[in-house]
């Protein structure tokens, strides 16, 4: 477009410098001398004049290009802005998080419990009811008055765990447990299950195991007075199929834990005595937010989401750093998720010491 109104400007300076030579302008034409053709001075000015119009309307095109192009930009820029606002920040996310307060006390690394005297609240658990242990202990005491509790905190699930001072009391605590205690209104179902942490666990580790002995040789095998029906066998393979000599075994009841351990199992006149009670593996905790361990983003209190490529204040979408840098041990070898880290490897040290039980 630039190009044709350079070229319309061009022709009207000619018309323009052509009715200069003659001294007179359009508008006195009928006054010229006689020896001056006005016909063709008056085509002359017809030109100019159609020239003028095709310039005017040309500009005003551009006008409206430019208008629109404006107009499209503010568009993007509009929609770009609405994108930030609907979409927050994973920062913005964590400010306003389930679970507020600086005093949340969350899952530690290593929890050391008497998984026969701790139960687990798990299911539709009102939030606004467990922002913190004092909060858990003052809606407990809500439904068991006089119940002292020895240790709570909250799981990266959610779930509540509450030791207490006895086995006694924590299978009256459960039996006597309902459906409404710390339940969500909000919920479709608005209810809650309590069960005993030792209960959960009813599998155990049969290691040694031939491979050519069946799960379902296995399962006949089980000691006398143990509950074999619903019991589920599972042999360990590597991930090219290749069977291990580790079995795991889901028992019905806690108690038929304890009968294997103190029996072991009797195969083929040979019997296996490295019976354990199965430990789920432990799992090294990081937030995703401050990429510190020992709790998830939505517990942690850092307003500020951290950079795990760099440590800058900002989330790693936004990094253009091009030296990497750890926010734990500092290093500038490794991101914030390395296993290289000297604090993950501290962390996965301690998780791997026996002296605890950790659940």
């Amino acid at each position: 477009m630039s190009e044709i109104t350079k070229q319309l400007t061009t022709n009207l300076n000619r018309f323009d410098q052509q009715l200069s030579k003659l001294g007179k302008s359009p508008e006195k034409m009928d006054h010229m001398p006689s020896h001056i053709d006005l016909n063709f001075i008056k085509d002359i000015s017809s030109k100019v004049d159609e020239t003028n119009k095709i310039a005017t309307d040309n500009n005003m095109l551009l006008l409206n290009i430019e208008a629109t192009t404006t107009g499209l930009t503010d568009n993007i820029e509009t929609l770009q802005s609405q994108s930030r606002t609907t979409t927050p920040l994973y920062s913005d996310k964590v400010r306003t998080r389930e679970y507020e307060g600086s005093s949340v006390k969350y899952q530690p690394l290593r929890t050391n419990v008497d998984p026969k005297r701790t139960i687990i609240v798990t299911k539709d658990i009102d939030k606004h009811m467990v922002l913190n242990s004092s909060s858990i202990r003052s809606n407990f005491n809500k439904y068991f008055k006089g119940v002292e509790i020895k240790t709570t905190f909250l799981s990266k699930g959610g779930s509540i765990f509450i030791e207490l001072e006895s086995e006694d009391i924590a299978k009256q605590i459960a039996s006597s447990w309902k459906k409404s205690f710390f339940a969500c209104t909000q919920s479709p179902t608005n209810s809650t299950r309590c069960s005993i942490l030792n209960d959960l666990n009813k599998a155990i580790i049969i290691k040694d195991v031939p491979t050519d002995i069946s799960t379902t040789e296995i399962e006949l095998a089980l000691p006398h007075g143990v509950n074999k029906t619903n019991v589920k066998t599972t042999r360990f393979v590597k991930k090219d199929g290749t069977l291990l000599t580790t079995v795991k075994v889901d028992l019905k009841e806690s108690s038929d834990v304890d009968i294997c351990i103190k029996e072991g199992i009797m195969i083929n006149h040979r019997k296996l005595t490295r019976v354990e009670k199965f430990k789920p593996r432990q799992r090294i905790i990081q937030c995703y937010n401050c990429y510190k361990f020992g709790h998830v983003a939505r517990l942690c209190n850092q307003e500020h989401q951290t950079c795990q490529l760099c440590a800058g204040k900002h989330s790693p979408d936004e990094c253009h750093m091009q030296e990497k840098k750890c926010s734990n041990c500092n290093s500038d070898q490794h991101y914030a998720t390395s296993r290289d880290c000297s604090t993950y490897q501290k962390v996965r040290e301690a998780l791997l010491a026996k002296q605890l039980t950790t659940y």
